[in-house]
C-alpha cells in the first residue's frame, strides 16, 4: 500500500503576533519574518524532497500569504491549493485584538490559562465583538457555529475543523503528499481529529 504523507504548517508570524495580541479572526499579514519563515519551511520540504500534491489552507490572509511564498519556494502551481474555512484560527470573541499582557491582568493567571490552553475555556461570552468579513458558513445557522466574535473553545474549534480531516484523510490515504497551512488552534484541532482524542 503507498502510504501518503501529512505535513502541517503554522502560518509564519503574523503583525498580531508580533504585537502579542490575541488575533483570532483578525485577519492580518505577515511580518518581513513571518515571510521568511515561509520561505524557510519550504525550503526545508525541498531539502526533504517533499513536494505536495494537495494543500489545503486556512482562507486567513497570513495562511494564505504563507501558502503562496511556499508555492513560490517549490515552484507549485495554484490549482494544488484547497481553502476551508474550517481551518481558520479560534475565535477569541471579546480578547480579539487584545494584548495578551492585559488579557492576563484582567482575567488572572488561572482563568487565562484556561481560556487558552484547556478544551473548554472560552472568553467571557457575554462580551462578543463584532468581527466582519467571514464567511457565511461562520454565520449559517445550520452550521451549529456561534456568529463571528462570541469566542469558541478549544472543543468548539476541533469541532469545526473534524470534517476537514475526514477529506484530508481521504487523500493520505490514496498515497497522496498534503500539506496543511493554518493557525495554533486549529492545527491543534486537526492533531485531535487525527489521533481520534
Amino acid at each position: 500500500m503507498n502510504h501518503g504523507v501529512l505535513v502541517l504548517l503554522r502560518h509564519g508570524e503574523s503583525t498580531a503576533n508580533a504585537a502579542q495580541e490575541f488575533t483570532g479572526l483578525l485577519d492580518v499579514g505577515l511580518t518581513p519574518l513571518g515571510c521568511e519563515q515561509a520561505r524557510r519551511a519550504a525550503q526545508m520540504l525541498a531539502t526533504d524532497g517533499c513536494r505536495p500534491h494537495t494543500v489545503v489552507t486556512s482562507p486567513m490572509l497570513r495562511a494564505t500569504l504563507t501558502t503562496n511564498l511556499v508555492l513560490r519556494e517549490l515552484s507549485l502551481d495554484d490549482d494544488v491549493v484547497v481553502a476551508s474555512w474550517r481551518l481558520a484560527e479560534r475565535d477569541y470573541g471579546c480578547l480579539t485584538g487584545v494584548p495578551k499582557a492585559q488579557a492576563l491582568a484582567m482575567y488572572g493567571p488561572e482563568r487565562y490559562i484556561s481560556v487558552r490552553r484547556t478544551m473548554d475555556g472560552v472568553p467571557d461570552p457575554a462580551s462578543s465583538k463584532q468581527i466582519s468579513g467571514w464567511d457565511s458558513a461562520f454565520t449559517d445557522p445550520r452550521s451549529g457555529l456561534p456568529a463571528p466574535g462570541a469566542g469558541e473553545s478549544l472543543r468548539d474549534v476541533v469541532t469545526r475543523v473534524a470534517p476537514c480531516w475526514h477529506r484530508i484523510r481521504e487523500r493520505v490515504l490514496q498515497g497522496e503528499t498534503v500539506l496543511v497551512v493554518a493557525h495554533g488552534n486549529s492545527l491543534r484541532a486537526l492533531c485531535t481529529a487525527v489521533d481520534d482524542l
